[in-house]
C-alpha cells in the first residue's frame, strides 16, 4: 500500500465520493481541500486522478503506523 494525499482545486463533495469507492482503499480522511489515504491499487488511484481536478498529489510509502495499524486491525465479522 501507498499513503496518497490529494488537493483538488474544486468539486471536493464528488471527488470523495468517487475516492472512497476505490477498491483497496483504506482511512480516508479529509482535511480542508486534502485528501489522504492507504491505496493498494496505485493505478486505480492515477486512473481516477486523471478524471479530477488534481492541484497537487503526494504519493509516498505507508509510515510504520500505517503498517502498524494495518496489520493489527480487527477482521470484519463475516456474515453468511
Amino acid at each position: 500500500q501507498r499513503r496518497v494525499t490529494v488537493q483538488l482545486s474544486r468539486d471536493a463533495d464528488e471527488a470523495e465520493a468517487q475516492l472512497a469507492r476505490l477498491p483497496d482503499m483504506t482511512a480516508l480522511q479529509r482535511t480542508d481541500d486534502r485528501w489522504h489515504f492507504l491505496a493498494g491499487d496505485l493505478p486505480a488511484v492515477l486512473r481516477l486522478l486523471a478524471t479530477l481536478p488534481v492541484e497537487d498529489v503526494i504519493i509516498e510509502p505507508p509510515s510504520l503506523e500505517d503498517v502498524f495499524l494495518q496489520y493489527y486491525r480487527p477482521e470484519p465479522p463475516h456474515h453468511a
